[in-house]
């Protein structure tokens, strides 16, 4: 990184040598700080309020937060549903995938009527003070019994942070104003009062936010007052301090204006010569070097030098302690994007939906689909919110996207009141400055196995496949009594399976002492204060039905078979051969691999123990006799007497191409087969004497199909305000276009709420009001 000098309105020093070490070493701490992984978790839930019967849908979307792009490294994610005393009620733990998982809980009668909250979190995070977990608040509610509403009294509570961290006597300083009510303070008026007179009347945003100025003085009474000016609701002010420096930030057109403010006091007694100026994103810092000699500088920064969002300017002294500090938010390069094209057409009981984005090639989206009445959708939840705004701010922020939508003047003013209002600090540097920084928790990456060897006539071992697992043999060196499997991702009810292999190569039954970890879901200590929803008397007033059962058993079968017919439609989709999935009659079959394989026109011989198998389309077309390549569980070969012995029972599907395009394998040039077992599916797995098979105490959560109960019915307000009408978990955008169907329960207007991210980063957080085309 480069240190950058600023000239003009800046009056600054030429670097001493000292200044160079202190940047130099602040540039290797911040370079050894944003080589530690942080993850950030945003669920996006069908729906807040809901109903015993109902599913919750979730997308956990993971965010590598100092990248700011989807996590790669991120697998184990832990899910739960906690109750307003903080006991975990449901848990699981997710598989995630290129920063993706989808999944559901079921609200059974478990989850008494009462308030709850979603929570999300990897093992790693609980090594940080302040970890970037997911926590939103939801309701069950009975349909069996009547909704009732808690009177809540009208509390206020009023919030001062002066700009940059605190008062310093006789400096002009900006200070952000946040006031915390229950209900709304949209288009209030609050006064500053000085000595008991009104100096200042302060405009408040729908959140309660606003700021004012004041001249801090020693012996003075200072207040707040709401409405009435006769009515002071707070005395307490920050301490106002005799020595300091003071940030006046403000942002024009292309430039931010850092202004340094001080007084004849701290001149005279502090030394403020070769101070460091800091302006970080997530990723980046730069530093500039700057001198105070006058108690009013001006520091200008290009915006195009801060990232886009938020960025933290801090001042450092020369020991690198923290003299003032501020967050702005550079609205130069920040978007989001949003559905340009939306059609929803009416086709007998179901509703074709296509969706269509401008600068957008790929992404991946959740949907959740409402009648317009309904009270059930949370807005204080959006991902670009979690992703760009949250781990930034201090308290909850209702409806962010309001102050993401930085269409004009005003909404950009109100976001920078919000950053200096409401604003925590992107990183804390007396941390990044640490020597030497202890993480108690592991990074997970799948299950690790370790296996004890208690009796065994042999060294090597057969590890067979999984899901998610491909074939792993095990060779112990002399002596060993202990090996260890790494990167195991069992899913719900499978068996860890292995056998002993014998000196003629014959598995056996093992006998091994197994330790699985992780092996529970890891406790985990939430630092948020969790508000819970208002049940409004909006809902109140809903006549509520049970829901109706006498297709339910028939859904759940017809929705795992809807499950299956994706799956395998997804892969059929994405092959350039032919695959076959097999039932249990061809498992049943006792049908050898060669023979499979002849049956499909290839040449497929055993010569001298040397298995050959030839693609003779691709042999004419290349005029010369090659082997074909071999996927086995994900696992490329190039030995094909692997498939000696075989065991056809547990295969899910094979894959014969004969395109001639490279694939997984390397070079496809003489033709692919990819075969997929998965051990479950063996017709046979409970007759095997030579395998052992070994319960994994904790697996991940089976990919589920999220189910809508019968509503009792589709033209009461329960449905309208309570229900809901669709969830897509997983919907991927190619070429800047989806698609999918719903089913048409009557109501011709609907709300989507649409999130999701491309490769990039890049987010979507979209609400859209659609009327059905019939």
């Amino acid at each position: 990184m480069k240190f950058k000098f600023l000239i003009g309105l800046a009056i600054l020093s030429f670097a001493s040598l000292q200044a160079q070490i202190t940047n130099d070493s602040i540039l290797k701490d911040f370079d050894n700080f944003i080589k530690i992984p942080e993850s950030n978790v945003f669920l996006h839930l069908n729906k807040s309020f809901l109903m015993q019967g109902e599913d919750l849908g979730f997308k956990a979307y993971v965010l590598d937060h100092k990248k700011q792009l989807p996590s790669q490294n991120v697998k184990n994610l832990y899910c739960q549903i906690v109750n307003s005393r903080g006991k975990v009620i449901k848990e699981k733990m997710m598989l995630v995938d290129n920063g993706r998982a989808n999944g559901t809980f079921a609200i059974d009668s478990i989850l008494s009527p009462g308030n709850y909250s979603v929570r999300s979190f990897t093992n790693w995070m609980k090594n940080f003070e302040n970890p970037y977990y997911f926590e939103a608040p939801i309701v069950v509610i009975n349909p069996a019994t009547n909704v009732s509403t808690k009177s809540s009294q009208d509390v206020i509570k009023v919030h001062l942070l002066p700009e940059g961290g605190h008062l310093v006597k006789d400096v002009l300083t900006t200070v952000g104003l946040k006031i915390d009510k229950t209900e709304s303070v949209e288009n209030d008026i609050a006064y500053f009062i000085v000595n008991g007179e009104v100096a200042d009347r302060i405009q408040l945003d729908q959140n309660g936010i606003g700021r004012f100025t004041m001249n801090p003085s020693l012996n003075t009474s200072y207040g707040i007052s709401l409405n009435k000016a006769d009515e002071v609701l707070s005395t307490e002010f920050p301490k106002i301090e005799d020595y300091g420096v003071v940030m006046d930030v403000n942002q024009v057109t292309d430039k931010v204006y850092v202004g340094l403010k001080t007084n004849s006091q701290t001149l005279h007694h502090l030394d403020l010569n070769d101070l460091s100026l800091l302006v970080n994103s997530n990723g980046a810092v730069n530093i500039y070097e700057v001198s105070i000699k006058g108690t009013d500088e001006l520091v200008a920064l290009d915006k195009k030098d801060l990232s886009p969002g938020v960025n933290q300017i801090t001042l450092l002294s020369k020991d690198k302690q923290v003299i003032s500090k501020r967050l702005v938010f550079n609205d130069m390069g920040f978007y989001l994007h949003e559905v340009k094209e939306f059609s929803m057409i009416k086709n007998l009981d179901s509703i074709n939906t296509f969706l269509k984005f401008e600068k957008i090639k790929n992404a991946n989206l959740s949907v959740t689909v409402h009648s317009t009445k309904s009270a059930s959708l949370d807005r204080n939840q959006s991902i670009a919110a979690a992703f760009k705004l949250n781990p930034y701010l201090y308290g909850e922020v209702n409806n962010p996207l309001y102050y993401l939508n930085l269409s004009n003047k005003k909404k950009r003013f109100e976001m920078d009141n919000l950053m200096l209002s409401y604003g925590w600090e992107m990183y804390d540097w007396n941390f990044i400055f640490k020597k030497q920084k202890v993480f108690n928790y592991n990074f997970e990456s799948g299950i690790s196995v370790q296996a004890n060897v208690n009796k065994s006539r042999t060294n090597n071992f057969l590890i067979y496949p999984g899901r998610n697992s491909g074939t792993t043999f095990v060779n112990l060196k002399e002596g060993a009594s202990m090996f260890s499997f790494q990167n195991y991702f069992p899913t719900t009810k499978e068996k860890f399976k292995i056998s002993e292999i014998d000196k003629k190569d014959k598995p056996n039954k093992t006998n091994l002492y197994l330790q699985f970890n992780p092996n529970i879901i890891p406790h985990f200590n939430s630092s948020r204060e969790v508000k819970h929803l208002n049940i409004s008397n909006e809902i109140s007033d809903v006549e509520l039905k049970p829901f109706s059962s006498s297709s339910e058993k028939l859904d759940t079968i017809v929705l795992k078979a809807d499950i299956e017919e994706k799956r395998q439609s997804g892969i059929r989709n994405r092959s350039r051969g032919s695959v076959n999935f097999f039932s249990d009659n061809d498992r049943k079959n006792n049908v050898g691999i060669l023979q499979y394989l002849r049956r499909y026109g290839l040449q497929a011989s055993d010569i001298n123990g040397q298995y050959s198998i030839v693609s003779l389309r691709l042999a004419k077309a290349n005029g010369n006799v090659q082997p074909m390549s071999l996927v086995l569980d994900d696992v490329v070969y190039t030995d094909l007497n692997i498939l000696q012995g075989f065991n056809m029972s547990s295969v899910d599907y094979i894959e014969i191409d004969q395109s001639g395009f490279t694939g997984k394998a390397g070079s496809g040039k003489y033709g692919i087969i990819t075969i997929k077992t998965d051990p479950l599916l063996d017709p046979f797995s409970k007759k095997f004497k030579n395998i052992s098979s070994y319960e994994v105490p904790l697996t991940f959560s089976s990919p589920e199909k999220f189910f809508t109960p019968s509503y009792y019915s589709y033209t009461y307000d329960f449905f309208d305000k309570l229900g809901v009408i669709d969830w897509q978990g997983d919907l991927e955008v190619i070429d800047g276009k989806t698609s999918f169907t719903m089913p048409y329960f009557g109501k011709d207007q609907l709300i989507l709420h649409i999130q999701g991210w491309t490769e990039s980063g890049e987010l979507i957080d979209d609400y859209k009001i659609v009327e059905v085309n019939k």
